[in-house]
């Protein structure tokens, strides 16, 4: 008995594949799966850090989210799916440093990326001293900053008194940061 034929219908599928090549082929099967009547519509972008990271000759000087987070296995989906899609949706390039090419220091770029950047994205969950560090700079560089934590996580003194947004997980966090980065584009 198919899903159909057991009264549960498929609105959408949506597929997270890095390869274009996996990608397409997944999307051949679904194709092949459902005759021509019941085809969902099959749309997607494809999300290859390559081309995340290099937006094009002149990204440097487009609008652009610097993101301050610890970097660990542990918190990229994190980035990819709470922070990433939200910034992009929004229509800022999301730059998290240690994803970027670029040549020279990297405490140089860091410095550069903040001062330019529309946003300073701080994920405060951990307590790692460096997104701190990198969120006092932006504070002394005047940079709009809008700081994260998960559930559970004690923010420190320094940032005890300022607006934080706090996630329960990944799709809570993409919701909420949906919300703001709207509420910022019309502020």
């Amino acid at each position: 008995m198919d899903a159909e034929q057991k009264g549960v219908s498929v609105e959408r599928v949506s597929i997270v594949e890095k390869q274009a090549g996996r990608a397409s082929r997944l999307t051949a099967i679904l194709s092949e799966i459902w005759p021509d009547s019941r085809t969902p519509k099959v749309s997607g972008k494809l999300l290859s850090q390559p081309q995340q990271i290099s937006a094009g000759p002149g990204s440097d000087s487009k609008q652009h989210v610097f993101v301050a987070m610890p970097f660990s296995k542990d918190l990229e989906d994190v980035y990819v799916f709470g922070i990433q899609g939200p910034v992009n949706t929004a229509g800022y390039l999301c730059e998290r440093v240690d994803m970027a090419t670029f040549t020279g220091d990297i405490l140089d770029r860091i410095k550069l990326r903040i001062e330019t950047a529309t946003l300073v994205i701080a994920d405060l969950t951990g307590a790692n001293a460096n997104v701190y560090l990198e969120v006092g700079y932006a504070w002394g560089k005047n940079r709009p900053t809008l700081l994260l934590a998960k559930v559970g996580d004690e923010l420190k003194f320094d940032v005890r008194g300022q607006r934080c947004l706090i996630y329960e997980n990944i799709v809570d966090l993409s919701k909420k940061l949906q919300v703001d980065l709207a509420a910022l584009q019309t502020a």
